[in-house]
């Protein structure tokens, strides 16, 4: 028996015999644990590039103008969101909403070592130096420098990083 074969007889199955609140109990927490980690993307997949190792929670990436790069060891809280995304704000309505440039070289790299922290917002194209730290709720667009902290919206080199090895 194939797996979809099983899922088809199992499914009703287990709303005869499970209250729908109780099989939500079980299966939400598992679920919801698996959607952290994925990064959620708006536009064309492939031009996610993730080099990255470590888990991103709760991230939204917007591809639709531009390429989105994650190298190595980068560090992302929750709810960041990396936009390439543009409209012409010269049209109205609709028309706005629909006229999104496929390539507007809005491009975002996010070189080694980043820490992206909690709520941080990066609107393309930008370029986040190595070992940079972009503090919780900041707004960032353009580049930063590698092993800087910066905060605020927008956000200011705030100091050196004096790193200890």
């Amino acid at each position: 028996m194939s797996f979809d074969d099983l899922a088809k007889n199992l499914w009703p199955f287990l709303l005869k015999y499970l209250p729908l609140e109780s099989l939500a109990r079980v299966l939400t927490p598992a679920i919801t644990q698996f959607q952290l980690n994925q990064p959620r993307i708006w536009g064309n997949p492939a031009r996610f590039i993730n080099k990255n190792t470590i888990n991103c929670c709760n991230i939204l990436i917007n591809t639709r103008c531009g390429t989105v790069t994650i190298e190595p060891d980068v560090l992302v809280g929750h709810n960041v969101s990396l936009l390439t995304g543009t409209h012409n704000y010269k049209k109205r309505g609709m028309s706005r909403i629909k006229n999104v440039p496929a390539e507007s070289h809005r491009d975002i790299v996010v070189e080694t070592g980043v820490w992206l922290a909690s709520g941080v917002t990066v609107i393309g194209p930008a370029r986040i130096g190595a070992h940079a730290v972009i503090s919780a709720n900041s707004l960032f667009f353009g580049n930063v420098e590698s092993g800087w902290i910066y905060s605020g919206t927008p956000v200011v080199p705030i100091r050196k990083i004096n790193f200890e090895d």
